[in-house]
């Protein structure tokens, strides 16, 4: 029967394919801490640019033909008499049956074994793991595979040196590269020397081999310390390349559970389409978008005006006055643009900034003076823009309002304090974010509901309210208050991702600290693509057939809820009537 499909890597062809240059020297580092130019972390071998020292592979020459470490482990599981003739510790010779046997006078050594390898029955067991473990190695070796004469070593990007709070180190997987740089080393002196240290230094060699193919899988022991999986695993190279590799305009944060404290399904914040994008990383991943709405704000506020109309506090209360202005591309720079952007997402504390005018503040001051109506601008000589909005009970939605008579809107509450910084790049960001989504990854990344796609929803303070702005609708309109400006916003926002729980929920995921990557999605085709994927059957069926976005636990807990009654006197009046 044939057991066996697949086979293993052919390490002459990848060296010869990748032209990979020899390394033959242990030491890493020369006086000048430099790294020597044939060692393990050589400019000259791999590269200096992050692509190069990421993607650049080397070899060890072994010296000799040594076994294929998954190979020579197999063959140790079905027969312990391996281990030996590799050492050169005992000397067997093969019998009529191709059996080994014990024999002072027989042969050992690896290379007594690569001589007589095609002659030797390894195995009598009867057990199936012993005659899958057999075909497989006899697989290997018909197909020429069996046997290597060099050691494939991973690039440096990926095993670089390890800093600590008492010096540099070279890392664990470059400490056993220097293992077998220096076994090779020794067993080719000593094969030129005619030494009887071969079968020592080639056991040695082979153990070595063994000891990186294990630091890869299921971990090895270097010296007295053991040392953890490091290909597989949340530290293992392949989650840790993964995550190093970050994408423009992308960000990562905690998943928090929602909060659904709503009337009907039109009030839900979250949903199945939709995740709650905290609003510094809306403007972060969707950056370029943002500064284009921005640009064209002040663009539409300021282009061909000499005047701007304020509102300023005189000695007879509140008037509106036009205050002349200077250029305003010199004040909203694009540089002063990304300032204000990188000043809301890294500072917490400081987010209600209000939005200045690029008021002439000489020709303001002789305005001022002339005419006597000015008590105060601003202690700085700042003048600031101002906003009006118009807000709405919570229960009136986008439709109710859109029915409404022009004389209902006229009478709608009217909001005035100065513009915010978080007002602008709010409206920005739900503006430019209505057509768009992002995609969240959780990792590890062992399915494909692991990465999904969601529409967006920019979430702000912990309470909000309908606004009308400038015409437009929002519905979750940040609560800000004039009070507020330029107080401690430090618990004012939310700066947490949040999702459904039947969708975060197929991504393995929970809110005990889990963290996703958000990526942003900007061409049109993509988002369409998106879009469609959100409501197929691939997105809400697992590969079995069955829902992928389990409800089971709200379920229960929503049943919980309506049924639970507060009152005690009314609790133990319902128990006494309940049969059991």
């Amino acid at each position: 029967m044939k057991r066996f499909n697949g086979t293993i890597m052919d390490v002459d062809r990848f060296v010869k394919v990748n032209d990979c240059k020899c390394i033959t020297n242990p030491v890493v580092f020369l006086n000048s801490n430099k790294p020597t130019p044939d060692g393990l972390l050589s400019d000259e071998i791999f590269g200096i640019t992050h692509s190069e020292r990421y993607g650049i592979y080397a070899y060890i020459d072994l010296g000799g033909e040594f076994m294929n470490p998954l190979c020579y482990k197999s063959l140790c599981r079905i027969n312990g008499k391996v281990r030996a003739i590799v050492h050169g510790i005992q000397q067997f010779s093969i019998d009529e049956n191709g059996n080994l046997v014990e024999d002072d006078n027989g042969g050992t050594g690896i290379k007594w074994l690569r001589k007589n390898f095609d002659k030797i029955k390894w195995t009598n067991s009867t057990t199936e793991a012993a005659q899958d473990k057999a075909a497989f190695i006899d697989m290997i070796n018909k197909k020429k595979l069996l046997w290597i004469s060099k050691l494939p070593v991973i690039p440096p990007g990926y095993r670089d040196v390890v800093t600590t709070a008492k010096g540099v180190g070279i890392g664990e997987l470059n400490s056993l590269y220097q293992q077998l740089i220096m076994a090779t080393n020794q067993y080719k002196q000593s094969a030129d020397y005619g030494l009887t240290l071969l079968d020592t230094s080639a056991g040695r060699i082979q153990d070595t081999i063994v000891s990186i193919f294990d630091w890869f899988g299921n971990g090895t022991t270097i010296g007295s310390e053991k040392t953890s999986k490091n290909l597989p695993g949340k530290t293992g190279i392949i989650r840790r390349g993964i995550m190093s590799k970050t994408t423009d305009f992308c960000c990562r944060s905690v998943i928090t559970a929602p909060d659904n404290k709503c009337e009907d399904l039109d009030d839900m914040f979250v949903d199945m389409d939709h995740a709650a994008i905290p609003l510094a990383i809306a403007i972060t991943c969707f950056k370029p978008f943002i500064m284009f709405w921005l640009r064209n704000f002040f663009e539409n506020e300021f282009a061909g005006r000499i005047f701007y109309p304020i509102q300023i506090q005189t000695k007879d209360g509140v008037k509106v006055i036009s205050v002349p202005i200077q250029d305003y591309q010199v004040m909203f720079s694009d540089a002063y643009l990304e300032s204000q952007i990188d000043r809301f997402v890294k500072g917490r504390f400081n987010r209600l900034i209000p939005v200045p005018v690029p008021v002439d503040k000489a020709a303001l001051t002789k305005m001022a003076d002339e005419a006597g109506i000015i008590k105060s601008v601003n202690k700085n000589g700042n003048v600031y823009m101002a906003m009006t909005s118009k807000g709405l009970d919570k229960s009136i939605k986008l439709k109710d309002w859109q029915n409404m008579s022009g004389a209902e809107r006229e009478a709608l509450s009217i909001s005035n304090r100065p513009l915010t910084w978080a007002d602008l790049l709010y409206q920005a960001a739900v503006e430019m974010t209505e057509d768009k989504c992002v995609v969240l990854t959780r990792f590890p990344m062992d399915s494909y509901f692991n990465q999904f796609p969601q529409m967006v929803r920019v979430r702000t303070t912990a309470t909000t309210t309908p606004r009308i702005v400038n015409g437009k609708y929002y519905r979750w309109y940040p609560d800000i208050d004039a009070a507020m400006i330029g107080k401690n916003t430090s618990t004012l926002f939310n700066d947490t991702i949040t999702g459904s729980n039947p969708t975060i929920g197929c991504a393995g995921g929970d809110f005990d600290g889990d963290t996703v990557t958000c990526k942003p999605v900007y061409s049109l085709e993509a988002n369409n693509e998106l879009k469609k994927f959100l409501h197929s059957k691939g997105c809400l069926h697992s590969l079995d057939g069955n829902s992928a976005k389990s409800i089971s636990k709200e379920g229960i807990l929503c049943l919980y809820t309506l049924t639970n009654c507060p009152d005690n006197e009314w609790d133990s009046k319902l128990n006494e009537k309940m049969e059991f």
